[in-house]
């Protein structure tokens, strides 16, 4: 009962075609794989821009502060 046989599949794209029409439905799966292209070269771009923004992060060392101890000293009222 879970499983999907050849009957069950035959039925679906027969409802599937009459619901959208012979015409129409190589014309949504075109832009379904349009989409899908899209999205994929989106996820694309995105990995390889963190990749040259983490590149560029770890490039650059940040400037150590020259004797935090005493700023931090200086900066407590004395009493």
């Amino acid at each position: 009962m879970g499983s999907l046989s050849l009957s069950h599949l035959l039925l679906i794209i027969v409802v599937v075609l009459l619901v959208f029409g012979a015409g129409r439905l190589p014309r949504l799966m075109g832009d379904l794989a349009k989409g899908l292209k899209s999205f994929r070269e989106g996820m694309k771009d995105e990995e390889t821009s963190d990749s040259v923004s983490t590149h560029k992060l770890a490039a650059k060392p940040t400037p150590l502060a020259k004797n935090p101890a005493k700023k931090r000293l200086a900066a407590k009222p004395k009493k």
